[in-house]
């Protein structure tokens, strides 16, 4: 698989490789890509992720904003590398057919989940389980392993599985690969689990942010399909966003863009100490909202829930439809401390849409959208469209899917 890669950066192709190109191997397999030696170029990617969105495509439909002679060109140029097929009339294009596979995971603060598809995006199989919060790293790349090696085996079938993603609830440095800080797991700080994801299966394992994750799966099959510049906010067990800029996900120096967990609304409080969700998870999250419902006496401590559980935040709403005074305060100003952080995230990105998603935004839509656009407009001039996610919980699974993908096609091209 990484003969024809090394053929690109070595001088005279033969198979001789110095220090750089065993490293570049290495890295290959573990999921971090030299974006230098990418032999797919943007235009091809938004090709793919069109083709990728559906079983077949009219020639016709393809929208690249490139002549119909250069896109046939570049259509050919990928039928070569094995990635797509043309019909006899070269009319239609769609991914070409075979039986690899991909493998995504969305390994969220509360569930587990798993998806196989095969490399046109079609999903084969889905698993879902219950999450245990409080594992240390080591059982929960054990369970991992275990799982996947289970769908391997059930519907890849012998060497077929060609690459795993995984969103994680963690920052992941772009160069390390170091699941940086999970804020809401103890224990996780500095993590890598890549490697041994990559030694159990021989397949490259990528990992990144699951807001990341969610932010690609709205960009290929949600609510921002073809949008350069836009925020994805998901605001469930805690709170985190993915940013694209340029049709290009950013993730800044350390892996760490979109953090705004840590984000502080008020300046008044700049020197106290908060818990690891920071500021704005403290509120805008289902955990920040159980608490200060707590707080204000609608609801009791008990001794069955997790620090990670946000299943009560749903009787807050519960109470709030019901009529209940304080539970209309709670919600009303966590909805208000959300658009005030989007009124910032605009301040800064300047984005074409803002795309909400997450267990809260379940909870009375409508009211979340009316508070954070009363909110930003009153902030903003000129402010872009706000929406709630297309996808809801599959958003995070879609990424994964689609970076799995992505990786997939970027090797066949290289060969």
């Amino acid at each position: 698989m990484f003969k024809c890669l090394l053929q690109l950066c070595s001088p005279d192709g033969n198979s001789a490789r110095g220090k750089t190109e065993l490293r570049h191997d290495v890295n290959m397999l573990s999921g971090v890509v030299n974006r230098e030696l990418m032999p797919l170029n943007q235009t091809d990617v938004r090709l793919l992720l069109q083709l990728t969105q559906r079983r077949q495509s009219l020639l016709s439909e393809i929208s690249l904003d490139e002549s119909e002679a250069e896109l046939r060109a570049r259509l050919m140029r990928l039928k070569n590398c094995g990635i797509v097929s043309l019909t006899a009339d070269e009319k239609r294009a769609s991914i070409a057919d075979g039986s690899d596979r991909v493998i995504g995971v969305d390994m969220g603060a509360t569930n587990t989940r798993y998806l196989v598809s095969d490399l046109g995006g079609n999903v084969l199989s889905t698993f879902r389980e219950r999450a245990r919060p409080l594992q240390d790293p080591k059982t929960t790349v054990d369970q991992l392993i275990f799982r996947i090696s289970e769908l391997n085996e059930q519907h890849c079938g012998a060497d077929r599985l060609r690459a795993i993603a995984i969103g994680v609830p963690s920052a992941v440095h772009p160069q390390t690969g170091l699941l940086i800080s999970a804020n809401n797991l103890e224990g996780w700080k500095d993590v890598s689990m890549r490697e041994d994801l990559a030694a159990a299966f021989s397949v490259p394992v990528l990992l990144d942010n699951d807001c990341n994750m969610a932010a690609i799966g709205e960009y290929w099959r949600g609510s921002a399909v073809g949008v350069a510049n836009f925020i994805f906010l998901a605001i469930g067990t805690g709170i985190g966003s993915g940013i694209f800029i340029d049709h290009k996900l950013y993730q800044g120096r350390t892996g760490s863009a979109g953090e705004v967990y840590l984000m502080n609304v008020d300046w008044r409080r700049w020197n106290e100490e908060f818990p690891e969700t920071g500021h704005v998870e403290t509120y805008v999250s289902g955990v920040g909202i159980a608490e200060q419902a707590r707080q204000a006496g609608i609801l009791k401590r008990s001794a069955k829930m997790t620090e990670l559980d946000d299943r009560d935040s749903r009787r807050v709403f519960a109470a709030m439809r019901r009529g209940n005074p304080k539970a209309a305060q709670v919600v009303n100003e966590v909805l208000t401390v959300l658009g005030v952080t989007v009124a910032n995230m605009i301040s800064v990105l300047d984005p074409d849409l803002v795309v909400l998603n997450g267990g809260i935004t379940k909870g009375d839509p409508h009211l979340l959208l009316g508070t954070v656009h009363k909110v930003v407009h009153r902030i903003h001039r000129d402010v872009p469209a706000i929406r709630i996610s297309a996808l809801g919980d599959k958003a995070q699974l879609y990424g994964s899917l689609w970076t799995g993908l992505q990786h997939v096609f970027t090797t066949m091209a290289a060969g």
